[in-house]
């Protein structure tokens, strides 16, 4: 690229339309925003200088993730380095040894890393499949202390979107504590607010996991939700291990959710854009490439199967291919039934 990320940009020397980033709202070169950082630069230089807990708290900070936790319409919210950051601290923070973790077989490599770190027992579930859930929640749920049932909203690969009212019907018959990840619905769905506004769940999520990086064009990750998230927040060893986003990269009074509430027409004209563009490329006809076939593999059921007759199998742990390494880690120990 030798051009700022935008709908036209140059790449080798040459004029391409790009259909290849995440810049869904075209924000990631919006003057405001850049004025903003500019101003940020010269009023708070350009790093804290120290972790968040001992002196790398700044005003701005504060002020971003109390717009950001307006724009969600939740109680708390936390502003960090990333969203792989966001899902690498708070999974950890709220589960643990003796808990278990229910996760989407497609569920994002964040999610598979903050699960790992937490040390609390993974249990996969069918992609996209209520049913399945409810079947993997009913019986593994009583053997733990406390559980967890994570998805994404939008799944990047595949664009699908999560079922997340059906995923919350069962977290909610069962008591599992809720957290979606809602990189790529952030910005798109719900109006713009994500995939829990979406579904009309606002209010009943415990934890929403988004990002700056996607449709609001910038970086750093969001972890947003209930009160009870600002006990957990003191567990977080990235607020006490290292630094917070650049001033740069933290200007509330021009922050994307801000621009977004305040411009509304960026968010009503990609969906104009996209039908736009999907209505001359529906009727191109498009040969199919003849990839190379791969070899056949197991459904998620027959491994889940295979993972519990033989705990120590060499199966890959889910569905994804990049998801054929286990844990460097021992399995959790189960807890007696309450």
């Amino acid at each position: 690229m030798e051009s700022p990320a935008d709908g036209w940009m140059v790449v080798d020397g040459r004029k391409v339309l790009n259909f290849c980033t995440n810049n869904y709202l075209g924000l990631a070169n919006d003057e405001r925003l850049k004025n903003a950082a500019k101003d940020a630069v010269e009023r708070w230089g350009v790093g804290p200088a120290a972790v968040r807990s001992i002196a790398g708290t700044q005003a701005l900070h504060v002020e971003l993730e109390q717009r950001l936790a307006a724009f969600k319409g939740v109680e708390d919210a936390l502003y960090v380095q990333s969203g792989f950051c966001a899902n690498q601290a708070v999974i950890p923070a709220l589960v643990g040894k003796e808990d278990c973790i229910f996760s989407d077989a497609l569920n994002h490599a964040s999610i598979i890393d903050g699960c790992r770190l937490s040390r609390a027992k993974t249990i996969v579930f069918e992609h996209g499949n209520p049913d399945d859930c409810e079947r993997v929640v009913a019986e593994n749920v009583k053997n733990f202390r406390r559980a967890m049932l994570i998805s994404d909203g939008v799944f990047s690969m595949d664009g699908d979107i999560a079922p997340l009212d059906k995923y919350w019907e069962v977290a909610e018959r069962h008591g599992c504590i809720t957290m979606v990840d809602d990189a790529h619905g952030e910005g798109v769905l719900g109006g713009g607010r994500g995939i829990v506004h979406h579904f009309g769940l606002q209010g009943k999520f415990d934890i929403e996991v988004g990002t700056l990086s996607k449709a609001f064009g910038v970086v750093g990750g969001v972890v947003a939700g209930k009160n009870a998230l600002s006990i957990s927040s003191a567990k977080k060893r990235d607020l006490f291990f290292s630094r917070r986003p650049q001033p740069p990269r933290t200007p509330p009074r021009a922050s994307p959710p801000s621009t977004f509430s305040k411009d509304r027409a960026n968010w009503s004209n990609a969906f104009g854009t996209t039908r736009a563009f999907l209505r001359p490329v529906s009727t191109i006809s498009v040969s199919k490439p003849d990839f190379p076939k791969r070899p056949s593999s197991p459904s998620c059921s027959a491994r889940r199967r295979s993972r519990r007759s033989s705990p120590r199998s060499s199966t890959p742990r889910a569905c994804s291919p990049w998801r054929s390494v286990s844990p460097p880690f021992p399995a959790a120990r189960h807890a007696s039934a309450s």
